[in-house]
């Protein structure tokens, strides 16, 4: 495809530079002639058109100059068929100048009117894009319209089409360096296109896939499938493809270290290829040149580096006469002579949407400011709750904890109420008289000694365990040598509760109950820690 289109720049500028300039400037004339006395606008743009198509080669400027008067034509017509027609011509004509912006710009345009449809054209366009997306290096673009169409291929059944496309997409993996993806697609189509007698395709798909192997290193692969594509292409007339193909034969020996066979299949394709001042015909210079040098021929090396330094020079000039104006042609062009009156509404407009695009930025950022703004406050809002909710489980606890020591207190109190009366029952007892009394008196203690008999302590640790449920969890699992007597302890140290109140409560003295402090410190491993033990007890 490469040889190609270097073959179809040289033959084009070959004709319009030297042979045609006389003859493509007299049917400029001829036009100019034809729209002068023309009324009909449709008319008119196709003349419009067909100028620009005569100049393409010639005169850059009014190339452009007339696609946009053309264009004009079109708005004033303004139906799809004519923009239709201009799209497609005004890409043509920028497609052959190599100006490929401008003409992806129209392509896109034309594109719009058939993407969502299922006609042909559809298709037809989808391939152009994918192409002149190849032609712009940019082969992710060109992957998905060469994906796009290829399902429609498929379904129409249309073999060489579908070997072509899958060629392409193989391309497009191949300048993406994703050599393995390549090599699926080229075999595929190789596959689809042994259902045609298009045998070009096949030669295309056998001497991409034998460069894909070549890159891949698998070189016997590589060798094998270029001979079949030399065999192929034997069997036709067609000498630009042979020349194409024997040139790839040549790079793949120069770079396999086989000079001989390099120079051997470079010298072949010199022979054929007509033209000596195309792309194709540098590379070949280039092989034999380097070939030599490394052979050690310096005699004939220097003799092709001078060929090819030659050619090389007459393609820079040949491709500035393509290119050197390509990305500075103006496919938007306007027409300079403007009137003042439609210069000043367009200043006019371009200030109100610059003033509308300030007032709706200013909207939007005060829109963002206040919620922001709300945001904060929401969270600060959140933060007081949760310190409120906080400071209200510390005060339940702590009211909690008081409750559970006043209970604990009092029933302590009414014990020890209780062992009085026992007491004072007994005295009783023993200095009545009277049987029956004695009776009395001993059925009213063993009544009192029943009630007192009950465990206050598991009515304790039962209230203690709603208040802190997983206190004594935690204590059975970091201290499990502690005695029940030293959980007791621990629970009323938890409630903040005095030496003395302690002792009053379990019924000793305040010496013991400090020798159990001294005792807990121990067991619970803070005898060298400057912790305290209530604050320790605290944090479980």
């Amino acid at each position: 495809m490469t040889v190609y289109i270097f073959r179809i720049l040289f033959v084009s500028f070959l004709a319009f530079y030297v042979i045609c300039p006389v003859n493509a400037q007299e049917k400029v004339t001829e036009l100019l002639d034809s729209l002068a006395a023309e009324k009909k606008e449709e008319k008119i743009l196709n003349l419009h058109l067909k100028i620009a198509d005569e100049l393409k080669f010639q005169d850059k400027s009014r190339t452009s100059y007339y696609i946009n008067l053309a264009e004009k034509n079109a708005k004033k017509i303004n139906s799809d068929e004519i923009w239709k027609e201009f799209y497609g011509k005004a890409f043509s004509i920028y497609s052959d100048m190599d100006a490929l912006d401008a003409a992806l710009n129209y392509l896109l345009k034309e594109y719009d009117y058939y993407k969502n449809t299922e006609s042909l054209k559809r298709f037809e366009l989808e391939n152009k894009l994918g192409i002149i997306n190849a032609r712009l290096n940019n082969p992710e673009k060109a992957l998905v319209y060469f994906k796009k169409i290829l399902p429609y291929y498929q379904k129409e059944k249309t073999y060489d089409l579908i070997g072509k496309t899958y060629n392409n997409i193989g391309l497009s993996y191949l300048n993406l360096q994703k050599e393995d993806s390549a090599l699926f697609y080229f075999r595929k189509g190789i596959t689809e296109i042994e259902k045609t007698s298009n045998l070009e395709v096949k030669v295309h798909l056998k001497t991409n896939l034998a460069r894909c192997y070549a890159i891949l290193g698998q070189n016997d692969l590589a060798e094998q499938n270029f001979e079949e594509a030399t065999q192929l292409i034997s069997n036709t007339s067609n000498e630009g493809i042979l020349c194409w193909v024997l040139t790839e034969r040549a790079k793949f020996f120069y770079d396999t270290e086989n000079t001989d066979q390099a120079i051997e299949f470079a010298l072949k394709a010199e022979k054929l290829e007509p033209s000596k001042k195309n792309f194709i015909y540098a590379e070949i210079l280039k092989v034999l040149s380097r070939a030599y040098y490394k052979k050690g021929d310096y005699k004939n090396s220097a003799f092709y580096f001078r060929e090819f330094d030659q050619v090389r020079d007459n393609l820079k000039i040949e491709e500035k006469a393509v290119n050197v104006e390509k990305l500075k042609i103006e496919y938007d062009y306007k027409i300079r002579e403007q009137q003042n009156e439609i210069e000043e509404t367009q200043k006019r407009t371009n200030l109100f949407l610059a003033m509308g695009g300030l007032v709706i930025l200013l909207l939007v950022l005060f829109i963002f400011m206040m919620r922001y703004k709300n945001r904060l406050i929401k969270i600060k809002l959140e933060n007081e709750l949760k310190e409120l909710r906080e400071k209200d489980l510390k005060l339940e606890i702590e009211l909690k904890n008081k409750e559970l020591a006043s209970k604990t207190i009092k029933e302590t109190e009414q014990s020890e109420l209780i062992n009085i009366v026992q007491k004072d029952l007994k005295e009783i007892h023993s200095k009545t008289m009277q049987s029956e009394t004695k009776l009395a008196l001993n059925q009213l203690v063993n009544k009192i000694k029943s009630n007192a008999s009950q465990n206050n302590w598991e009515e304790f640790e039962l209230r203690f365990s709603h208040v802190y449920e997983s206190f004594y969890e935690k204590l059975n699992k970091f201290h499990p040598n502690l005695s029940p007597n030293d959980k007791r302890i621990c629970a009323l140290i938890k409630l903040n509760l005095t030496t003395k109140e302690i002792a009053n409560i379990t019924k000793t003295s305040l010496k013991s109950i400090e020798n159990n402090r001294t005792r807990l410190r121990k067991k619970l491993g803070l005898t060298n820690s400057k912790v305290d033990l209530t604050t320790y007890l605290s944090n479980l």
